[in-house]
């Protein structure tokens, strides 16, 4: 049996959604895993300032290619733009580069999606349910097609508590709802939404169980793995270990408690947090096409590439660590000293968020008024919150993922792929996860350099000390209005050092690590 690499020896693919973060690490592991692979196309929306080539140069030239551009850069010239929409007919690809991809392209990667929980779902469906549709027209074209990989989602059907690897019936045609927008108010669409996507969460999960409904009724006679990862964070290894780019899921939670803004949040600390590397899941997907060829199946073969069942990680093991590396390896600047906590009590949730969210956040508002400067920190705040509550729904649940068809391409790769191709999350250490995600934020988020680390370190520290002296004044204070108005402390030193002394240790509890 060839391996993947012989696989992909003299192939072109095609992808859509490149330029997103999975994009980016896919074509940087094809390129450098696959160094006889022919072609790269990707589809690339222009925008109003950027033609199509030019996104695509502007995103081959990040951190994720530094390597490539250092050492083989004539490599780059393999990744090709391919102007396009995934709202627009054909995909609004012209139609020469239509015939081009007709002649020559043997596996498509579909990784384009709008992955906003809170979206219209207008535009949920137009991208990730009719796009779907319009690539799977296009895909009956091309003549030299073996494989296509769909990227959806573990929580495609997170209404259930136990998912299987496998296409589950949807509450709706697809594309009856695809031909209702074409005709339907919006504001009558988005008045039905609270109605029409229960019992999934957000229309985010939602449109992805349409899509996959939708790879049955078109995808017919078609070699289709659909690839369902759970929560997508930062590299292990590939690009860069702690590689990320954007702020979506984990990496937005991580980068505001390492800021010290985010304090408190609705969640189990014992519910699995389902997080799985980029990388690891990038090289399934670059495997997936290999194993399907090799299969004399011809449905769509589902592959749920989820850490829950193989390597458990709990929220309450992501909050302490989290904690425990911003404290070891602090950002630059701390808004506050990281302290954040998972509860599962709305009434302390919102306690906590009015006292040490809000209240903090009109005080700094305040003072940046008093400088002349514009108020920021409350609607700052707000967003925050937005995005929290579009995941408290999946950091307070648990749910069973099966995943035997991961398990069986692992078993059936050859050892030298294996070796290339890792993607086996049993063997992932947590411990060196965590601090490699922490130092991401840090670097491709919050674009700080490490060799910078003892001086951030030096101004933690300071600001710990600012922190305990401003505690104890405020102690200190507390003790004398409670002495001079019960007049019963006033003699009593002994009670009176024992009272600030509980005291300071209470709020340095409450400000500092609140577990």
């Amino acid at each position: 049996m060839a391996t993947i690499v012989d696989f992909y020896k003299g192939k072109s693919v095609f992808i859509t959604g490149g330029t997103g973060f999975m994009g980016k690490v896919l074509i940087q592991r094809l390129l450098t895993c696959c160094p006889d692979i022919q072609r790269i196309y990707v589809l690339v929306r222009p925008t109003t300032k950027e033609i199509s080539q030019e996104r695509l140069t502007s995103a081959l030239s990040t951190v994720a290619f530094k390597d490539i551009c250092m050492s083989d850069k004539e490599n780059l010239r393999k990744v090709c733009a391919i102007s396009g929409d995934m709202v627009g007919v054909d995909l609004g690809i012209r139609h020469d580069d239509l015939q081009m991809l007709f002649e020559s392209v043997s596996v498509v990667f579909h990784t384009a999606a709008t992955v906003k929980f809170d979206e219209a779902l207008k535009t949920a469906i137009e991208v990730n349910v009719s796009g779907t549709k319009k690539l799977l027209a296009l895909c009956h074209e091309m003549r030299q097609l073996e494989a296509i990989v769909h990227v959806s989602t573990a929580y495609s059907n997170c209404h259930l508590k136990k998912i299987e690897e496998k296409i589950y019936p949807s509450p709706i045609q697809p594309n009856q709802l695809i031909d209702a927008l074409q005709w339907m108010d919006e504001g009558v669409l988005k008045a039905m939404t609270p109605g029409l996507i229960p019992p999934w969460p957000n229309t985010y999960t939602y449109a992805k169980a349409l899509a996959e409904t939708i790879i049955i009724s078109d995808g017919s006679n078609l070699k289709i793995g659909i690839v369902r990862p759970s929560i997508v964070g930062a590299a292990m290894r590939f690009p860069f270990p702690g590689y990320i780019d954007n702020y979506n899921g984990p990496s937005g939670l991580l980068a505001a408690i390492g800021k010290g803004a985010l304090r408190t949040m609705l969640g189990n600390r014992n519910a699995i947090a389902d997080i799985v590397p980029v990388d690891y899941a990038v090289d399934l997907m670059i495997a997936v096409p290999w194993h399907l060829v090799n299969s004399s199946s011809r449905e769509p073969q589902v592959y749920n590439f989820t850490s829950g069942s193989v390597n458990p990680l709990t929220w309450g093991y992501v909050q302490d660590s989290t904690l425990a590396n911003f404290r070891r390896n602090p950002v630059d600047c701390v808004y506050r000293i990281p302290a954040a906590n998972f509860t599962q009590n709305k009434i302390v949730h919102t306690f906590w968020t009015l006292f040490d969210h809000l209240l903090p956040a009109h005080l700094s508002d305040l003072v940046l008024m008093a400088q002349g400067k514009k108020p920021t920190v409350v609607r700052s705040y707000g967003k925050l919150h937005r995005a929290l509550k579009s995941l408290d729904y999946f950091t307070q649940g648990s749910w069973d993922f099966r995943s035997d068809n991961v398990a069986a391409i692992w078993q059936s790769l050859p050892l030298s792929d294996r070796k290339v191709f890792d993607f086996e999350l049993s063997n992932l250490s947590w411990k060196d996860y965590m601090e490699k995600f922490c130092l991401g934020v840090k670097v491709y988020l919050l674009h700080e350099r490490l060799d910078r680390l003892p001086q951030a370190r030096q101004n933690f520290a300071r600001r710990v000390s600012i922190t305990r002296t401003v505690l104890g004044i405020v102690a200190v204070i507390l003790v004398s209005v409670i002495c001079r108005k019960l007049k019963l402390l006033r003699h009593s030193w002994v009670v009176s050092l024992t009272a600030l002394f509980r005291m300071v240790v209470l709020l340095s509890r409450l400000l500092s690590s609140r577990k």
